[in-house]
């Protein structure tokens, strides 16, 4: 089950009660048994532990190193991320409608100074 990293952990433990979650009514965890009470969803699907950015430490799936990796900073044991896709580019129809687009703007920028 996952644990939750946000700026925020109120607001998502509103919004996971809103949806149903029990959170912080000291259920008792079957899978994240060292989830503070306090921090602790369960849901019908599965349970929650959801940390503000100040609780890092406390968590059990990551690590300040995970979160803040440098080239001295040791790698984590955990598996990597996928790499990021690549970009998307925009379809050839839009590519080659911006000279038109262009064209367009700048002969009505020169048909208005020229009315003046």
């Amino acid at each position: 089950m996952p644990e939750i990293l946000t700026k925020h952990p109120d607001i998502v433990m509103k919004v996971l009660k809103s949806q149903g979650a029990q959170c912080g009514t000291g259920a008792k965890p079957k899978i994240l048994t060292k989830c503070p009470a306090e921090n602790f969803c369960t849901l019908t699907g599965g349970e929650l532990c959801v940390y503000g950015t100040d609780e890092v430490g406390k968590m059990t799936q990551l690590s300040p190193q995970d979160l803040c990796r440098t080239s001295s900073a040791p790698v984590s044991t955990h598996e990597e991320m996928p790499a990021l896709p690549p970009a998307s580019h925009p379809p050839q129809e839009v590519v080659a409608g911006i000279p038109i687009a262009v064209a367009l703007v700048s002969v009505g920028l020169f048909a208005i100074v020229r009315h003046r």
